[in-house]
């Protein structure tokens, strides 16, 4: 009877502690579904109340982007202070906000900071000091090539109390065409001995680390890249020995210490007039079909790079086409990889080379 009347009856110190546990637990979930709802409540329209009550548009411009994004960050910088908003959307070509009176820095990009993982996104509190850095790769000491992202921004966007109480009255639309942080870039190198080449790898050294996102310009700091998969071209002529080209593009961005114009971010424009301090170091193995030699060059390629089509697609390359043209493996170029004659073993033109046999090194100067 005593065992009964407790069960039924009583409330023992273990339950009234789960009880008061699943209160809170009922009290903190109001107060996140609270939080979620209304933390940007500015931006947000999902809610009655909230609809119909846009004081602008924002019209985006993807056209520098390889494919359509699927989703869009927008944060909006009050240029009186305080904490940035931050409104994330599928509506990717076309969506209607409101924000209270003022004015505005805006900030758009594609997709959101989660989805990258080959960028890193830092002091985006700050507009003046917000910037992405590339991500480290697998292999030690070198960054991984950063994902596809272009940025549009827009200083001095005025929200004023006529849109706010007048909707859509008078059709403001705020439009942002974004461009890229990445760049292009292709490795050539001139070889003379083509023939005797099974593949090729490197490296490259002295690319930015760091991109501004509001500034429109790299950092100072610098990181590398490890080159493979090179593409290797032969003449295909009967000189001897044959002429060839190695080859590699890869996605960084570009040289460090440069600002860009908002005319290149626009129209893509080339430049031919940078000049800052560079220390662009490229080092070549090239693996020969003797499946013993490997030829190792290094080159500072500091003064070898041009934009042949506009800023975000830059060439760097060891070796030049003779005068007057013609392409780069012509008999007449300048060749500065001599690679020496060895009997073939085996297949050749391996690109992935996985043993290499015993190294011989050569020391080779740029002609």
């Amino acid at each position: 009877m005593r065992r009964s009347a407790r069960i039924s009856g009583g409330t023992t110190r273990k339950t009234r502690g789960l009880d008061a546990m699943l209160r809170r637990a009922a009290v903190a979930a109001a107060i996140l579904r609270l939080v979620m709802s209304c933390t940007y409540k500015d931006l947000c329209y999902n809610h009655e109340e909230h609809s119909g009550k846009e004081a602008f548009s924002i019209k985006m411009d993807w056209s520098h982007l390889s494919e359509h994004p699927t989703g869009m960050t927008l944060m909006f910088f009050p240029q009186d202070g305080g904490a940035p908003v931050k409104h994330i959307t599928n509506n990717v070509d076309s969506t209607a906000l409101s924000l209270p009176v003022g004015t505005y820095n805006v900030l758009a990009f594609n997709q959101t900071v989660e989805e990258y993982e080959s960028i890193s996104f830092h002091d985006l509190d700050s507009w003046d000091d917000m910037y992405i850095s590339i991500a480290d790769g697998a292999e030690p000491g070198y960054s991984r090539e950063p994902a596809e992202l272009i940025v549009g921004t827009k200083a001095g966007f005025t929200v004023t109390q006529h849109m706010i109480d007048h909707p859509g009255a008078d059709s403001v639309v705020l439009e942002l065409k974004p461009h890229p942080v990445a760049v292009l870039t292709t490795v050539r190198v001139l070889i003379s001995g083509i023939q005797y080449a099974r593949g090729a790898n490197g490296s490259i050294s002295g690319m930015a680390k760091r991109f501004y996102l509001t500034r429109n310009c790299t950092g100072s700091e610098t990181t590398s890249f490890a080159l493979t998969g090179w593409t290797v071209a032969r003449s295909n002529g009967n000189a001897a020995p044959e002429p060839g080209m190695i080859s590699k593009s890869f996605v960084s961005f570009g040289l460090p210490g440069v600002h860009y114009t908002q005319e290149e971010l626009e129209k893509w424009s080339t430049r031919a007039d940078i000049d800052p301090e560079q220390n662009l170091l490229l080092s070549v193995n090239i693996p020969l079909v003797d499946m013993e030699t490997t030829i190792s060059a290094d080159f500072n390629v500091s003064d070898r790079y041009s934009f042949p089509e506009h800023v975000f697609d830059m060439l760097v390359e060891v070796g030049s086409a003779p005068p007057g043209g013609g392409t780069p493996i012509d008999e007449d170029a300048s060749h500065p990889v001599e690679l020496p004659e060895v009997t073939e073993q085996g297949g050749g033109f391996n690109v992935t080379v996985e043993d290499w046999g015993e190294e011989v090194v050569y020391d080779v100067e740029i002609k």
